[in-house]
């Protein structure tokens, strides 16, 4: 009898621990996918394009558009090329997408977000945020 308990024992130690690496492993995935986008004022998005070496910001905006200003170090993806799946960019890579006011950036963000992509920021007022802050642009481009 002491020995079927035990047993009993040992297996059900055995059936919990393996539940929960189960459930942290299953937390963890669905943390890294429900990781949110992070829309940021034109400061907290400056300070970032300053600090983060590895960042990529991308303007979704049409080619005119991106002709009268941008912001300085960006390229340039239009939305419906991101829609197409028509970009080099890694899922690993932070990005930080903008375009004339934010609504257009953070439905591409959300497009990228579900297709792996895991640190994406959206520049919350887009470039006309960025200009009424007064940082760069640069023109022509």
């Amino acid at each position: 009898m002491a020995k079927r308990r035990c047993i009993f024992t040992i297996s059900l130690t055995l059936v919990a621990f393996l539940l929960l690496c189960g459930s942290a492993a299953t937390a963890n995935a669905q943390e890294k996918k429900s990781f949110p986008i992070r829309n940021i004022p034109p400061f907290d998005a400056q300070m970032l394009v300053r600090d983060r070496t590895d960042l990529v910001v991308v303007d979704v905006r049409t080619e005119k558009e991106r002709s009268r200003a941008a912001i300085p170090g960006s390229i340039h993806l239009e939305m419906s090329e991101i829609f197409r799946g028509n970009y080099a960019l890694q899922q690993d890579t932070p990005v930080l997408l903008y375009c004339a006011v934010g609504g257009r950036s953070y439905a591409a963000a959300k497009w990228l977000r579900g297709r792996g992509f895991l640190e994406i920021y959206n520049l919350d007022g887009g470039i006309e945020a960025w200009q009424k802050n007064g940082f760069d642009v640069i023109q022509g481009e």
